[in-house]
């Protein structure tokens, strides 16, 4: 736990922006906690140091998102949880605008509550307040609540994606984003996941679409040598000190004219030749004339994707992916707590508790 009075710093605010995309030392988080004069307390050793202290500097100003936590009380942890998920169907469709990754579009496959043996029953994120507030009290819980909370976040926010890397400068476990040409024709590899590489310049890496990512994968697999994309998401290292970005979001910004060569028609009937093996020409079916092996023909083909951004299903995101629902949103440049407004949307969140 790290506790902060007064203004934050602006080195404890760097601290935060770079722990979203780069691997950080304990022992800098502890000298920026000093020199800010925050107060720390560690109870299982420095796990969690880094966050707790880049929690404190994160910067809400651009984007932000909020949670409503529903936690359980001690005799109901570790048992199935008792929310109806025909009521949580029925709330994404009523909050869809304003709330996000309730449900899996393409499985129906409920989001919104943990599968582990945790004290949270569900979370629920959305874009204001009294959104979040009015889906929870839209749900059939059947169990009590033993409180609810409310946090301000960067869940939805991309924030995680926002440097720009060329290749020659990734490094293990960064999160990042990468602009560059297709360098090599995709490989499809046992389970269905799909990698092809990509070049900027300055080297190339391995860019890996698994198969849960669904449409990302459908868009990888249709890519050629030469196409442009921006590829974002975490670099992960393999046997050999090799290199790959784990694809988040995949944004096709080019297609170059892909080609197939097709055997040659025949000059005297129009008939479609036939080879006569390899590296011997073509012969006409109809009339037997014959045509040298450089007479095939070049035919564009028509390219099944188009340029886009291209996003992986709710149910594979992690929790500061950007949902396609929130392209486009502009946010207030602060959030004032002394708002009079959170008032009464205070008040009925702690009816929820108990009535609960």
């Amino acid at each position: 736990m790290v506790f902060l009075e007064g203004l934050i710093p602006d080195s404890l605010r760097e601290f935060s922006a770079r722990a979203l995309h780069d691997i950080l030392s304990v022992r800098e988080a502890r000298q920026i906690a000093d020199n800010a004069g925050a107060e720390a307390h560690l109870l299982k050793g420095s796990r969690g140091l880094i966050g707790a202290i880049a929690s404190v500097g994160a910067d809400f100003d651009r984007d932000h998102t909020f949670e409503i936590m529903a936690y359980r009380t001690p005799e109901n942890i570790g048992t199935k949880r008792r929310v109806s998920h025909d009521s949580v169907r029925q709330m994404d469709t009523i909050f869809g605008g304003l709330t996000f990754n309730n449900v899996d579009p393409e499985t129906g496959r409920v989001l919104i509550c943990p599968r582990g043996s945790d004290p949270v029953l569900l979370g629920i994120r959305g874009e204001d307040t009294s959104s979040v507030i009015g889906a929870l009290n839209q749900l059939e819980i059947d169990e009590p609540i033993e409180r609810a909370m409310i946090f301000k976040t960067n869940q939805g926010t991309d924030a995680h994606l926002s440097c720009h890397r060329r290749i020659e400068a990734l490094r293990p476990f960064q999160s990042t984003v990468i602009t560059g040409r297709v360098s090599g024709a995709p490989r499809i590899f046992r389970g269905g996941h799909v990698i092809f590489r990509t070049s900027d310049g300055t080297g190339s890496i391995d860019c890996a679409a698994y198969r849960a990512t669904g449409s990302v994968r459908e868009t990888a697999v249709q890519l050629a040598p030469g196409d442009s994309v921006t590829v974002s998401g975490g670099i992960r290292r393999r046997p050999l000190r090799e290199l790959t970005l784990n694809i988040e979001k995949l944004e096709v910004t080019e297609l170059v004219d892909t080609v197939r060569l097709e055997n040659p028609f025949c000059s005297n009937c129009r008939a479609r030749c036939e080879s006569m093996g390899k590296g011997q020409g073509f012969r006409c079916k109809k009339c037997r004339l014959r045509f040298p092996k450089t007479s095939m023909t070049q035919k564009i083909e028509h390219r099944a994707i188009t340029p886009g951004i291209h996003l992986p299903p709710p149910r594979s995101h992690r929790h500061l992916t950007k949902p396609a629902s929130r392209y486009g949103i502009h946010r207030p440049a602060f959030f004032e707590t002394s708002d009079p407004n959170i008032v009464p949307i205070l008040d009925s969140l702690v009816s929820i508790s108990i009535a609960s």
